[in-house]
């Protein structure tokens, strides 16, 4: 009798990965014992996800401190009586109506249209799976979240070093704030309002609500067609002169993963990401420019983060190391680092272009196919 036994595959071996890759799901192959382990508990703990989480909600208290000190600052500023604090000219509200009808209930617009924002962004791209199969949701989330952290972050100094009168009528009394309800102590009074229990009005610059709608506009701009669900693009198919059923448009991305093109769900975030922000205005929530600042502020912040990870890996000190880390195994980064090479090429033959272009004397052309040469035959060497 053979004894020899069938081996299964690696894959048909590999355990089902749970949701974001820390917590064991209801229903999968997980049992429930395993978050009795230590090994579980290990991996928790020094999950890329808990982490990003723990520096998440250390930046939203460090702001939540910063609010509670502003408060009490506005309310000794003002004489404890911000209503008859002047409110500045402003542009956005000369332009828009004032907005003093709340949403749904005692949610005003402002609030509404962040949370609904947020909540559909939330459940797009928990389905961030690319067209070969990699799950990028657990890396789309962490980058939302660690600039998120950044940014609220940065606003806990921006509302530290300049004091601003609230604009919006009544804040005190539609919210319930006065200092019965808000202690002194920013450390603990901090916590309270980081669990919605107490909320502020002296916090103007900039804003939060800006900041939240236009990183959920990044990430839809960004990934809606790194992880697409669907080819249908009928805005665009119009443009270039197609049916609006027609898939067979041309490429969204190139090699190195960026956008050569709008889409028509871009089109269509970035609108209701402009409405979010005239709402805030026009509510008298913020002023335009605390939603200007704010805005670019996001826009920078995640760019800068996208633009630094993806070079991480060529200087090789210990922040890289961190950042390469947080994002190991992210497939959309390790696409745009096998494509540099790509990205250089093209450069040079750009460069050389010009420089053909522009009439260069042949002692320089020729110095540079000299160098060439000599860079081919090296590699050749190699």
């Amino acid at each position: 009798m053979s004894l020899n036994v069938e081996k299964k595959s690696s894959n048909e071996m590999e355990v089902e990965k749970p949701l974001f890759g820390i917590v064991p799901c209801i229903g999968s192959c997980y049992n429930v014992s395993v978050c009795c382990t230590l090994t579980f508990w290990k991996k928790l703990l020094t999950s890329r996800l808990v982490l990003v989480a723990v520096y998440f909600i250390f930046c939203m208290y460090i702001n939540c401190v910063s609010q509670v000190y502003v408060q009490h600052r506005a309310w000794e500023y003002f004489n404890h009586d911000l209503q008859n604090a002047t409110v500045l000219p402003d542009i956005g509200f000369d332009i828009f109506p004032h907005i003093t009808e709340n949403a749904i209930g005692s949610m005003n617009w402002a609030d509404f249209i962040t949370y609904a924002i947020m909540a559909s962004t939330l459940i797009r791209f928990i389905f961030g799976i690319t067209r070969e199969g990699h799950r990028l949701r657990g890396h789309i989330l962490r980058r939302h979240i660690f600039a998120l952290g950044t940014l609220f972050l940065l606003r806990a100094f921006a509302i530290l070093s300049t004091l601003l009168p609230n604009p919006l009528d009544g804040c005190e009394e539609t919210l319930g704030l006065s200092e019965k309800t808000l202690g002194k102590n920013p450390w603990v009074e901090g916590w309270r309002i980081l669990g919605g229990q107490v909320v502020t009005c002296a916090d103007v610059m900039y804003s939060g609500h800006t900041v939240n709608i236009t990183l959920c506009a990044m990430t839809w701009h960004t990934y809606s067609h790194v992880v697409p669900l669907t080819k249908f693009d009928p805005i665009c198919a119009l443009r270039f002169g197609r049916s609006v059923t027609d898939m067979d448009l041309p490429p969204v991305r190139n090699e190195m993963g960026e956008a050569l093109r709008w889409t028509s769900l871009k089109i269509v975030i970035w609108t209701v990401a402009i409405v979010g922000y005239v709402l805030i205005i026009a509510t008298h929530f913020h002023y335009t420019l605390d939603v200007f600042i704010g805005a670019i502020l996001a826009i920078v912040v995640f760019k800068f983060y996208l633009s630094y990870v993806r070079t991480a890996h060529l200087r090789d000190n210990n922040l890289n190391r961190f950042f390469v880390w947080l994002e190991d195994g992210a497939n959309d980064i390790l696409e745009y680092r096998r494509n540099l090479p790509k990205m250089y090429d093209a450069h040079a033959r750009f460069v050389r272009s010009k420089t053909l272009a522009t009439g260069t004397s042949l002692g320089i052309l020729s110095d540079v196919d000299d160098e060439e040469k000599t860079g081919d035959s090296t590699l050749e060497s190699v």
